[in-house]
């Protein structure tokens, strides 16, 4: 089956609006493609160089920015990470919400390091996935992560160092440390280290006018099933990059970004970082996915449920052979807009899936991603 013709039947049901893919592979072969529209209602056709956020397929990015700094001995996964990080909050753990609901607060027991950050074992959370950290930003006014404002960062940690895995805004502090290890805004360093040695002109965090031309909007599914075009823009002024989720581009340039991880590092990354990433760094921890949400815009479906996850360093990996078609210990992850990716060099095949949708995990969506990676393997 080509790959249109997998994607098809989902924009032809209107599940969802456009959607736009592209794979590489290990000798740089490359194919793309889009299905739909931009915008429901309008006649901008979803194209391979349609712009949209990111979202959490940021966290790739960043971590390759903070494993380039690690080769060059200017950031160390194992040493304690606060002297760099002032941003820190006071490093209190919320054990939980006593009768009257309020947070009962313990200081937290040894150091963070780079590694915690880049394997989401460092006790942070996102209140977009727990509840009770959700209650306690909403008690101490904190904003929520996408306004990218440093008091978004004042959340306490839900456990201590390496005790446990728990998605969260780990990556946001990985891209702090990137910008003070190298002396350059994270924009910057991305656009200087990553997009200019790769030739990527369509990935970064602030948008020009020509990539604003070519923006998809958002959407948000109904209770009713139906889709509505949502205001939606991570700040273009922010307090800080958000290196967690902040980033737009081409799923065409963040494809040929992946082919790094299967052609030895085209001069990014040495191939034995690329291996490290791509082991299990978080031992008999297992990663578990995407928990139901507690905030809006979040949906009950799991992503991948039932499967057992690791964690390299920014990348989660499949210990077994999936059903898809990928190999043991590829690396893959999910951005809260409903777009997929995964990287196979066992298979020699990397593919991602474009989508600009709310809430997350959305099933047709996901649905689309799941017979898309099958038309890849097929």
């Amino acid at each position: 089956m080509s790959l249109d013709a997998a994607l098809a039947p989902f924009i032809a049901a209107g599940h969802v609006p456009g959607m736009a893919y592209a794979v590489i592979d290990a000798q740089g072969r490359f194919a793309s493609g889009a299905l739909g529209k931009r915008r429901i209602g309008s006649d901008a056709a979803m194209t391979d160089d349609t712009i949209g956020w990111l979202a959490s397929l940021t966290k790739l990015v960043t971590s390759t920015a903070a494993m380039q700094l690690v080769e060059q001995g200017r950031l160390a996964l194992d040493s304690s990470v606060e002297a760099m990080l002032p941003e820190l909050p006071s490093r209190q753990v919320l054990e939980s919400l006593d009768a009257a609901g309020e947070a009962v607060l313990r200081p937290v027991r040894g150091p963070i390091t780079l590694h915690h950050l880049l394997t989401h074992t460092s006790g942070f959370s996102y209140d977009t996935w727990n509840k009770a950290l959700l209650t306690y930003a909403q008690q101490q006014a904190i904003p929520r992560i996408g306004t990218c404002k440093l008091k978004a960062l004042d959340l306490p940690m839900l456990f201590d160092p390496g005790k446990r895995w728990e998605y969260g805004m780990s990556t946001d502090y990985v891209g702090l440390l990137v910008e003070r290890a190298s002396g350059l805004s994270l924009e910057e360093y991305i656009q200087r280290h990553i997009c200019a040695p790769l030739g990527l002109r369509d990935l970064g965090f602030v948008l020009r006018p020509d990539q604003t031309a070519r923006l998809a909007s958002m959407h948000h599914r109904q209770p009713d099933g139906s889709l509505q075009v949502m205001q939606h823009e991570v700040p273009q002024q922010p307090e800080f990059f958000m290196g967690g989720g902040g980033l737009y581009g081409s799923i065409t340039d963040f494809t040929r970004f992946m082919g790094l991880f299967l052609q030895g590092g085209l001069g990014v990354l040495k191939p034995e970082t690329i291996a490290l990433m791509f082991e299990n760094q978080i031992g008999d921890l297992n990663a578990n996915g995407f928990p139901a949400g507690a905030a809006p815009n979040t949906g009950e479906r799991r992503y991948f449920p039932g499967r057992r996850w690791k964690f390299g360093y920014g990348l989660a990996l499949n210990p077994e052979a999936t059903a898809e078609g990928r190999a043991a210990y590829s690396g893959a992850w999910a951005g809260r807009c409903n777009s997929y990716f995964w990287i196979d060099p066992a298979r020699g095949i990397a593919g991602a899936l474009l989508a600009q949708m709310l809430p997350f995990p959305d099933p047709q969506t996901l649905d689309a991603f799941y017979a898309f990676e099958q038309a890849v393997y097929s």
